[in-house]
């Protein structure tokens, strides 16, 4: 007599389920770091937007735009051709750029915008997710790598001693 079983064994079935496991993990892990570096590409891109329109103000005005409380988070808010640099909840009549929200809950996912007394100078900052360091832009320059939020509009790093 014939033994002709058809099917796959309990062997074989667990090899294939462990492969199946193993490669989702990877494709999940290969993933979330694909959406942290797109996260930072918004980051830059926005925050080029955001320096255009604070030419593009200053180039009207004569001046940046000298927010009251500084430095002033504009995640959420606007630059105003009227009222300036607004932050979430601010009045914004003829705006400029609408800032974006921000991307993620961490607490450093926000754009932050001061100027020196005069609107002759500012710095706009922003936190890379993938290399948990800053980037600050001024006028002149971007400096990246900063290890925690700059403290002045040159961009300077406060150091602890």
């Amino acid at each position: 007599m014939k033994n002709n079983k058809k099917g796959f064994t309990l062997i074989e079935l667990l090899v294939v389920i462990s492969i199946i496991g193993l490669l989702s993990t990877l494709a999940v892990v290969s993933l979330s770091a694909a959406r942290v570096r797109g996260r930072d590409v918004k980051r830059l891109a926005d925050a080029r937007n955001i320096q255009g329109a604070l030419e593009l103000y200053a180039s009207e005005k004569g001046t940046y735009p000298i927010p009251a409380t500084q430095p002033i988070i504009l995640s959420d808010g606007c630059i105003d051709r009227v009222a300036g640099a607004q932050a979430a909840g601010g009045i914004c009549t003829d705006v400029l750029m609408k800032i974006p929200k921000r991307q993620t809950a961490i607490l450093e996912d926000l754009y932050k915008y001061q100027t020196d007394t005069n609107g002759t100078k500012y710095a706009l900052w922003y936190y890379v997710e993938a290399s948990k360091d800053y980037v600050c832009a001024t006028p002149t320059e971007v400096k990246t790598g900063l290890s925690a939020a700059p403290s002045d509009v040159d961009c300077t790093v406060a150091t602890t001693p």
